[in-house]
Parts: structure tokens; sequence; C-alpha cells
């Protein structure tokens, strides 16, 4: 018994093991915590080192990504004739327990400032036959407002929803990180409209292009997940 209590306490921590294995890959100490929040705000700390060529890099990159279209929409809970919309290609699905989605928008902008008043924002989802829509809400600065020309529905809470949509999501702000240059929104899904009569393909966005799920070719069925 002696000597295997001996042989227990020289054996190597787990902890140790683990940063023997990835000291090659992280300069980083593993035993010490990284705080991405500051105390008292939602904020991830900025790089201090020069990543612009990075970030023109990753730019070029991500043109090989493709991704859906979606505008987010939203009005002023005070002020309802000022309503504000976006078209994003940065939206994804986060988690299903509880539903939560997520998306980024480039402070400042008018679009920012109503929807940290309003709270509650709709997504609606662009297929193909919408790409007018996505170009009237992807021009920052219109003279004109772009709900005079697209057509659209108030929800309950008054909050525009584009005709047509493949899909529209009535979120609330579940919460909002400020990362970088960008505010990460968190949204948690509180009414699900899918469109099962509008006889429409998903609108994709690719290299500066549109495109949509008919110029993909499929290679196999994907498994299913839980």
């Amino acid at each position: 018994m002696a000597i295997i209590n001996r042989l227990w306490n020289l054996r190597i921590p787990r902890q140790a093991q683990y940063k023997n294995i990835y000291q090659p890959l992280f300069s980083r100490s593993l035993s010490q915590s990284v705080s991405l929040r500051t105390p008292d705000s939602n904020t991830v700390p900025k790089a201090k080192h020069d990543t612009s060529s990075t970030a023109q890099e990753l730019r070029l990159a991500l043109r090989n990504f493709a991704s859906s279209v979606v505008v987010i929409t939203t009005t002023h809970p005070t002020r309802p004739q000022e309503k504000v919309g976006i078209t994003l290609s940065s939206f994804t699905s986060v988690s299903l327990k509880p539903p939560i989605i997520s998306f980024c928008v480039k402070p400042p902008s008018r679009f920012s400032k109503t929807l940290h008043e309003s709270n509650r924002f709709v997504v609606n989802i662009l297929g193909t036959k919408q790409i007018p829509c996505s170009r009237a809400f992807s021009t920052p600065n219109l003279p004109q407002d772009p709900f005079e020309e697209i057509s659209h529905s108030l929800c309950p809470y008054g909050n525009p929803v584009l005709d047509g949509n493949l899909v529209t999501l009535h979120c609330i702000t579940e919460r909002v990180l400020d990362v970088g240059d960008h505010e990460v929104w968190m949204g948690e899904v509180i009414q699900v409209e899918n469109n099962h009569t509008t006889n429409d393909s998903p609108l994709i966005y690719h290299d500066r292009n549109y495109a949509t799920v008919n110029d993909v070719l499929t290679l196999s069925p994907t498994e299913e997940i839980d």
C-alpha cells in the first residue's frame, strides 16, 4: 500500500499533462484564466496589435463563404413612424433550448440606436424573389424610406414583416456583446412563421453575388442531427 501511495503522489497532474501537450500550440499558460468581458460591461477587449492585413485577408477569404440573406427590422417603441431595417448575412442559430439566434451590426447607426431602444425585432429570411428587399436595406443613408417601396405589414408589436418571406422570426433581445468594431446581438425567438405557400428557394449571398440553392450541386444528403 505504501508503494501505491508513493506512485500516486508522483503522478503528473492532469492540468500539467494538458499543458505539456498544448504548450507548443498556445503560448498562454492553461493555468491562466482569460476573461472575455470586462467586469462592468459586455465588452470584448480589442486586439493590441495591428490586424489590418489579417482583416483584409479575412475579407477576401470570406467571399468563398456562402450565407443566407436576412433583413432585420424593428420600430421605435414610442415613435411608430420610425421603422428601420438592415440587410445582413451574419445571421446564425445559436441555441434551440432556449431558441436563440444571433447577428452582427456595426455601430454607430440609426438601426443600432433604434434596436437598443426597442429590444424587439423581426428576422426576415429572404427568398430569391426578394432580391429588391435585400438591396433596399443594404444601402445606408438612403434619401427615401425603403419601407415606402417594399411591401410589408406590421406585427402586433409594430415591427415590420416583409411580404414574401420564406421564414419570419419574431424575437426579443437576449443580450448584446461589443466585439471588435461590431455588436453581436442575440435574440430569443418567441414566434416562428414558415411560409409554405411562397413556392420560393432561399436567397444566398456568395462572392458578392446573389445565388440560389438551385445553383448548388447536392453531393449527398446530410445526416439528421438532434
